[in-house]
């Protein structure tokens, strides 16, 4: 109860942020819609205003839709993409498409959180993010993005997944992709991490590690 309301506290009109900096991220926002969730799994009264509020956030950090290359042949609802950006306006990343895509997946994952004036809203950012993930999708490095976040992406992959209840993104089933690359790169010691030399944030072998056996199970 204390850390819920510690993370109440911290909420500014554009999302989460580190404290301090006065500058609200889809990343950071991301975390607090997971946090938020898992005080309401353990009982926790968590306002409703909030699931509302996480909707809208996101929202914010989408792109406009962009046609996909070769438009002609695809479906209706498939002809355009939009991902999301670490902040508004930015340019997208798989990263921050999987993030976005996870706090419409934890926002829409019970039907009385989210008002439903927001369903029509909610499913066409989520089937244009989706359309992007596609045309864009790999399990190496983080696409469009820094790949210092190659396991956090992995991971945001995995929530999308599980949260939007897809065996596949398309034609690509990327528990299995995301797996066997995973063993891939697992170290000798058990962990995972990038290069000594990367640059931010650095190998992060706790957080790596965590985000790839999270990924796993």
């Amino acid at each position: 109860q204390q850390l819920l309301e510690i993370l109440l506290d911290l909420r500014e009109s554009g999302g989460w942020d580190y404290p301090r900096m006065g500058r609200p991220d889809l990343s950071n926002t991301q975390v607090a819609a997971l946090r938020a969730r898992a005080a309401h799994a353990a009982g926790l009264n968590v306002p409703k205003a909030i699931w509302g509020e996480l909707v809208e956030i996101v929202l914010r950090h989408q792109e406009k839709p962009v046609d996909i290359p070769g438009t002609a042949l695809l479906p209706r609802d498939k002809r355009r993409m939009a991902g999301f950006a670490y902040e508004p306006g930015g340019a997208p990343s798989a990263s921050m498409t999987t993030a976005g895509l996870t706090i419409l997946g934890i926002a829409t994952e019970d039907p009385l959180r989210v008002d439903h004036r927001f369903d029509v809203q909610i499913e066409e950012a989520r089937q244009l993010a989706l359309n992007w993930l596609e045309q864009h999708y790999s399990v190496e490095g983080n696409p469009l993005g820094d790949a210092s976040w190659h396991y956090y992406y992995l991971y945001g992959l995995e929530r999308v997944g599980a949260l939007n209840n897809l065996a596949k993104i398309g034609e690509h089933d990327w528990y299995l992709d995301g797996a066997a690359q995973l063993l891939k790169e697992q170290r000798d010691d058990g962990g995972w991490r990038l290069d000594d030399d990367h640059p931010w944030p650095w190998p992060l072998v706790t957080p790596n590690t965590c985000f790839s056996l999270l990924f796993l199970r």
